[in-house]
C-alpha cells in the first residue's frame, strides 16, 4: 500500500522533529514557565497509538 508507506513516512518525520520539542526550545533558552504549560501539548507516541503503529512508524525510517 503506498498511501499508507507515504503516511507512516510523514509521520516518522513528524514524530522525529516534534518530540525534540524540549530539547529546541532550551536552546533557545524558553521560560521554564512556558515549557511548563506547553508540555501537555506534546506527547509521546506511545500515548498516541499502538505498540504495532509505533514499530511501523520506526521502521518507516529505514526505508
Amino acid at each position: 500500500m503506498p498511501q499508507r508507506a507515504d503516511a507512516l513516512g510523514i509521520l516518522r518525520r513528524v514524530w522525529g522533529e516534534v518530540r525534540q520539542w524540549k530539547t529546541h526550545l532550551d536552546a533557545w533558552r524558553a521560560p521554564g514557565r512556558l515549557m511548563d504549560q506547553l508540555a501537555s501539548a506534546f506527547r509521546d507516541l506511545d500515548d498516541i497509538c499502538s505498540p504495532v503503529l509505533q514499530a511501523e512508524i520506526r521502521r518507516s525510517g529505514e526505508r
